[in-house]
């Protein structure tokens, strides 16, 4: 019977490297032959070597690697162990399982097997390899225990020693220096892995010590210029960089010298290097490293610079050096772009301003150069030159005196034969109302007195002096009614007071519509008195006095400038759209005959001379004034 267990993935390389730090029983020797190795077969010997060297109850261990072809069906056994043991049907079996599943698997044989004259289980731990979701290869150990602790943990021990042979083989293969493909390859991934990160420091420490892991380095430092010299920002495997210690000062040195001779500095050297290279020098002898030192660079100017730390059996090839400085141009002008972007606003300022004083009086810059003479000389002319200073504002005019036409009685209109925009003069008919009703009212009061006239007569005739008193009485009431009636039988027609314009009014889609008394019907305003009402901010009114003079240009007859005299200036704001307003009523010098009440226009009134400067930011300065008074405490 079997049974299948998948355990989760672990990638951390830093939590692996920190577990080799700090075991106590790890072989250094097999460790040092595994760093050594140039083949995948001899690495992976020493890591099963290692492995087995942690695992309780071992039996036997193999581990295969896949053909590139067929990796599910084909497949080559690399190494065993113990060396020189032939494995067994039940590793062969796991290994197939892992393969078809690519997961690890824990799998019971039912084999039977005697150790110190007790019968156990035999039991299998099978884990593979994979790169990019396919599996190149798999670790397969027999245990002869069932105990699920050891199972367990044997199982986290072939997790954690996967990702050893997965980054060799990545080595190995995906990052072959020697061809143009494994190189782009690392490039891309550097770049990418730069690109993901937002800030400085976090994308500086992840390409160093991924730098770290593919050029098989042991340690990898990026600095940026400060000044005229270079300063470490990130080291690899480390979040934290102490520029007090010896090691650090080596390293800006080392930078530093790389940096004067704007050049790649390898140590050890070949005899034929015309460089100096003592700061490496000082590096190699610090720490017993081969030493590599590239500039980073942008448009031929140093941005710092990326110093590579290898084994003394492992120096830096042409090869190896080669890709580096590649590394360097690509990644060098994106770490600078973020380390930029992270200082704080007043750095950016600074570094902008530097930068723009240093570019002003270097050499070069020809248009720079210009463009800033000629901003400085606008400026020093707007602030010494004077222009006229005027406050520009709505205006409309309006007529001096303006008469309301409003309907006398209660009534219906039967005649419209004026509108607004019409001319009229005094007398002439605006509207009528109708008038039957009135008249027939008027007929049956005329009635009421004639018959009130018959029998005063016949009182008088009686000498009835009581019935005298009391039908006189009603003829008095008559007589009045009549007066009324006539009276507004003669309002009912709706002329005009004076000569003049129909500002507003038009009755003539109103035919038989009622109207109430006092209801306004007309405006009429005169032809020849006019003022003009200028509408002027509340910023701009302090300048404003009266008898000061104008512009009005109205927007019918925008080709005409028409002058005025401020006569008054109205004490209250009053409030519109949003902003307030003072209204300054004007006189215009000269009435032509185009003028209409309600024209509306652009009126500009004239100030004095002010600095030019002074015409175009006072009003931004007012606000600055207002908002730092507002918000100071």
């Amino acid at each position: 019977m079997n049974s299948d267990v998948s355990e989760g993935r672990i990638s951390d390389q830093a939590l692996l490297d920190q577990k080799i730090a700090s075991e106590s029983f790890l072989d250094h020797a097999i460790w040092n032959n595994m760093q050594s190795a140039d083949s995948i077969n001899l690495f992976s010997k020493f890591w099963l070597e290692l492995q087995c060297c942690q695992i309780e109850a071992i039996v036997n261990a193999m581990v295969i690697f896949a053909e590139d072809d067929e990796p599910e069906t084909d497949y080559a056994i690399a190494n065993y162990w113990p060396e020189g043991s032939q494995g067994s049907l039940g590793l062969t079996a796991v290994c197939d399982l892992v393969f078809s599943q690519k997961r690890g698997v824990v799998r019971q044989a039912g084999q039977k097997k005697v150790s110190q004259g007790n019968p156990d289980e035999m039991c299998h731990v099978g884990f593979p390899f994979l790169i990019d979701g396919r599996v190149v290869g798999v670790v397969a150990v027999e245990l002869v225990t069932e105990a699920e602790t050891i199972l367990r943990t044997t199982m986290r021990q072939l997790q954690w020693g996967a990702n050893w042979v997965e980054n060799f083989y990545k080595r190995q293969s995906k990052y072959n220096l020697s061809a143009d493909g494994g190189r782009l390859s690392l490039v891309l991934e550097l770049l990418g892995s730069c690109i993901e990160n937002q800030h400085f420091h976090a994308a500086a420490t992840t390409i160093t010590t991924e730098l770290c892991s593919m050029l098989d380095c042991e340690r990898v430092t990026v600095g940026f210029l400060k000044g005229n010299q270079i300063k470490v920002k990130a080291m690899s495997h480390s979040a934290q960089v102490n520029n007090k210690s010896n090691i650090v000062d080596l390293i800006n040195a080392a930078m530093d010298e790389s940096f004067d001779q704007l050049t790649t500095l390898v140590y050890p050297a070949s005899d034929t290097s015309m460089y100096i290279n003592n700061a490496q020098a000082k590096l190699s002898g610090s720490t017993n490293k081969a030493i590599c030192t590239v500039p980073l660079t942008q448009n031929a100017d140093v941005l710092g610079a990326l110093t590579l730390e290898r084994s003394e059996n492992k120096p830096f090839d042409a090869a190896t050096v080669e890709l580096c400085e590649l590394v360097a141009s690509l990644l060098g002008p994106v770490l600078d772009s973020k380390r930029k972007d992270d200082q704080w606003l007043g750095r950016k300022i600074w570094v902008s301003f530097r930068q723009f004083i240093i570019s002003l009086l270097g050499r070069g810059h020809i248009v720079l150069k210009l463009v800033t003479l000629l901003l400085c000389s606008l400026a020093i002319f707007f602030t010494v030159a004077e222009g006229d200073y005027r406050v520009s504002s709505d205006a409309k005019l309006e007529g001096v005196i303006q008469r309301v036409i409003t309907a006398p009685i209660d009534g219906f209109i039967s005649e419209a034969n004026i509108r607004a925009g019409d001319i009229v003069r005094k007398g002439d008919i605006l509207a009528k109302l109708d008038d039957k009703d009135l008249v027939l009212e008027r007929l049956n009061w005329v009635s009421k007195k004639n018959q009130f006239l018959k029998q005063y007569r016949d009182a008088l005739a009686k000498f009835n002096r009581a019935e005298i008193r009391v039908l006189k009485a009603k003829l008095g009431q008559t007589e009045a009614e009549l007066a009324l009636l006539d009276e507004q039988l003669s309002r009912i027609r709706l002329v005009s007071p004076f000569d003049g314009l129909v500002v507003s009014g038009d009755l003539s889609q109103l035919m038989g519509s009622p109207v109430a008394t006092g209801d306004q019907l007309f405006e009429v305003a005169p032809l020849n008195l006019y003022r003009v009402v200028l509408e002027v901010d509340e910023r701009d009114i302090r300048a404003v006095n009266i008898l000061q003079s104008g512009e009005l240009v109205l927007t019918g007859k925008a080709d005409k400038v028409l002058s005025f005299k401020v006569t008054k200036l109205t004490p209250v704001a009053e409030q519109q759209e949003g902003r307030n307003y003072f209204r300054v009523e004007a006189v215009l010098d000269e009435k032509p005959v185009f003028l209409r009440p309600g024209m509306k226009g652009v009126g500009k009134i004239d100030i004095g001379r002010r600095k030019l400067i002074w015409i175009w930011t006072h009003n931004l300065v007012d606000w600055a004034r207002l908002w730092l008074w507002n918000w100071w405490f």
